[in-house]
């Protein structure tokens, strides 16, 4: 028996029979062609990549997708059409002598290679769309036709080297409950679609692979992040209880998750979901949040070799809008800067990005962009109820200088004809300890206020919270921060203005209290913590 341990992507335990899925688009042996070849195998990979777009608009049409389903194929379709990855496999092709299998193998090797020496949580999480686009490809090109691999069996255990969105959807039409893997993160769109689906999972498992061998008995236990190789007898008794035991909670979770956020002696705690990815919807919405309390912006800009345009960004932000009516969702401005715009804008890098030209910083330094997503935004709000949010806000004259673009927009649209929300709230991140000083200011300033306590800990304490050598500094109940948060809570009660909590403390069943004695009335937590901090919520007697 050997336990092995990995990061865990849906919660739950799995007892099973392992089964290897292993398919490396870099394992193509490089073959060369003549100069007379080349344009038959550039017509071969033209007529697959013909055929691979049709299967995916067909299946984007079929109905019956969820919507987490729907965007990642959508991603796929961006992906195979990429004028400037096209460009490069006929480079490889008509320059280079190699063939078609041969050009896509090394051409999506380089751009995944390179995505993850980027090492950008945003981009590494991109590799396996790339991966899953290319091996489509392969499998095309080579005459391979998925439905000819034999029928899974819902009691077998998926062992792969790293899994794709594509496989995730076979697995879970084949009724397979679990699968673990040697490489992949908690936000590739691969995991996203495993929450959605409800498929137990573990990623990142050193030694996976040379440890399971096809047949042998696992027990995935994604509630802790272990797997068993080969368990004994106690083991999988002990295992069969907690799964029993664990069907009665989620039960009785289905339940909990309609209650209110009422604390025992009565007061009712706003309860919000943070959200990353629109895919991430479906889940939200199965855990009845009372809207979405931060919208993370960043992913339209972090997965792609172009900027987003405005209708493509208005289409997005009217989904989130529509699917959450008439509950409101809060959207955060792109919080970026030269370090996650480097592939975009080369002349934008800074040595010290953190105290550099970000957030709404590179939002007013960059009106262009800025004016798109503004635009964007405006058009969005007539389809819910929106408010707009501002990172990196430092006291009531940089909000200002923010709310003047919108107003301006908003007139731009006002001669265009083009609707939007009159009545459109925007508000500030508390995130920067001048922004918690100035508060009062900022409070009479704003409609709403949100506090964002990783990056408050972190520039009030001046510890990086990514450093594990200084991991013992970043303190989030450190009394200067408690000071801080206080000093907001004084100022958004003077104004009679919401407040919110959307960092991490929110989602911290240790720190969600604490800040409910300080007077916080409204918290945005991971979708993952909402059924927890829902259930701590109407414990507390306030």
């Amino acid at each position: 028996m050997k336990r092995l341990r990995g990061v865990s992507i849906h919660s739950g335990i799995f007892i099973g029979n392992a089964r290897l899925w292993i398919r490396k688009i870099d394992q193509f042996k490089p073959v060369k062609i003549g100069l007379d070849g080349a344009e038959q195998e550039v017509q071969a990979l033209q007529a697959a990549l013909n055929r691979i777009e049709l299967a995916l608009n067909e299946n984007l049409d079929s109905g019956g997708l969820s919507e987490t389903e729907k965007d990642i194929l959508s991603t796929h379709l961006l992906i195979l059409r990429d004028p400037e990855l096209e460009k490069d496999l006929l480079h490889t092709i008509e320059s280079e002598l190699y063939s078609a299998p041969s050009a896509v193998s090394r051409v999506f090797t380089r751009v995944c290679r390179q995505f993850s020496d980027m090492q950008n949580d945003y981009f590494a999480a991109r590799v396996g769309d790339y991966q899953d686009v290319a091996q489509q490809i392969l499998d095309v090109l080579s005459g391979v036709v998925t439905a000819a691999e034999p029928e899974w069996d819902p009691g077998q255990v998926a062992v792969l080297e790293e899994v794709s969105p594509s496989q995730v959807s076979v697995l879970a039409k084949a009724g397979v409950r679990a699968y673990i893997s040697q490489s992949g993160s908690t936000n590739s769109h691969a995991s996203i679609l495993s929450r959605a689906l409800g498929l137990i999972s573990i990623v990142s498992i050193g030694g996976l692979l040379e440890t399971v061998g096809p047949g042998v008995q696992l027990i995935v236990d994604a509630v802790s992040g272990e797997v068993i190789v080969d368990p004994g007898l106690q083991d999988i008794r002990g295992y069969q209880n907690r799964i029993s035991l664990a069907e009665q909670a989620r039960r009785i979770g289905d339940v909990e998750n309609q209650l209110p956020p009422i604390t025992a002696d009565g007061t009712l705690i706003k309860l919000y979901a943070n959200i990353e990815l629109p895919q991430e919807l479906d889940f939200i919405l199965q855990q009845n949040p009372d809207g979405i309390g931060l919208f993370r912006t960043e992913f339209l800009y972090l997965e792609r070799r172009d900027l987003p345009s405005e209708d493509e960004q208005t289409n997005i932000y009217s989904n989130i809008l529509q699917r959450l009516a008439p509950r409101p969702v809060t959207i955060r401005t792109f919080d970026l800067g030269g370090d996650k715009l480097a592939h975009l804008m080369p002349d934008a890098t800074e040595e010290n990005p953190y105290l550099g030209k970000r957030g709404i910083r590179f939002s007013l330094a960059e009106p262009e962009i800025f004016r798109t997503q503004l635009r964007a935004l405006l058009r969005a709000s007539v389809f819910g109820t929106m408010q707009i949010m501002f990172p990196m806000i430092i006291d009531e004259s940089d909000f200002c200088k923010a709310k003047a673009l919108v107003k301006d927009v908003m007139a731009e649209l006002d001669r265009e004809g083009i609707s939007y929300a009159k009545d459109l709230k925007m508000g500030a991140m508390i995130e920067i300890p001048s922004a918690a000083l100035c508060a009062s200011g900022l409070a009479r300033a704003c409609d709403f206020l949100s506090i964002g306590t990783n990056d408050l800990v972190q520039y009030t304490l001046a510890t990086d919270r990514n450093n594990e050598s200084v991991a013992g500094y970043y303190i989030q109940n450190h009394p200067a921060v408690l000071r801080l948060i206080q000093m907001t809570v004084e100022a958004a009660r003077e104004a009679c203005i919401p407040l919110s909590v959307c960092g991490e403390m929110a989602s911290g069943e240790d720190y969600a209290p604490l800040l409910i004695s300080l007077g916080i009335r409204a918290l945005s937590v991971n979708p993952h913590q909402l059924l927890s901090i829902r259930k701590l919520i109407r414990s507390l007697v306030t």
